[in-house]
């Protein structure tokens, strides 16, 4: 999945947790607690983040595109780290692993179980090896037929966000 759908997804989850069980609380909190949606962002995009700008150099020797951000060990070791040293965290630990969930990581056991099934992540067919990062990077998207319409559904996402929290800010201006 590429960035929209991530962001898309990530804060209509958020503006909607917000609706079913924040009535109550301050803007932009979740149960009270207090969330900066630009965390909840880079939360959102992390494990691309922390892939994403290594993949290209370590593609011709790994074949994979998804590497430690994408493994269950990394999330298990942030949730415990949040647990112990910023409990008021989890909402940004619930949007960094939501990520695998929208990648459908399950799908790669070699990158989400890594290392259990050995060192190697997941990797591309021969083929696709072959072409290099860039190339074989794009020849994956459009082989994948769902990606445009989930993309388009995170744009839509996104842009519900944004328009409902302009018009929330509007009312509340006008309340004022």
């Amino acid at each position: 999945m590429l960035p929209t759908a991530h962001l898309g997804f990530t804060l209509a989850a958020w503006r909607l947790a917000r609706r079913v069980v924040g009535r109550r609380s301050p803007a932009g909190a979740v149960l009270g607690l207090p969330v900066d949606g630009r965390l909840l962002v880079l939360a959102a995009l992390g494990p691309d983040l922390l892939d994403k700008p290594l993949a290209p150099f370590l593609y011709a020797r790994t074949g994979a595109t998804k590497l430690w951000g994408h493994t269950l060990l990394l999330h298990l070791l942030l949730a415990g780290g949040l647990w112990w040293w910023f409990p008021a965290g989890w909402v940004y630990g619930l949007a960094f692993s939501g990520h695998l969930l929208l990648d459908a990581i399950w799908s790669m056991p070699a990158t989400f179980f890594w290392p259990a099934y050995g060192w190697q992540f997941h990797r591309a067919s021969t083929r696709r090896r072959q072409l290099g990062f860039w190339r074989a990077y794009w020849a994956r998207l459009r082989s994948m037929t769902h990606i445009p319409w989930l993309e388009l559904l995170g744009l839509l996402a996104l842009l519900w966000v944004i328009a409902a929290e302009l018009v929330g800010r509007a009312s509340a201006k006008g309340q004022r």
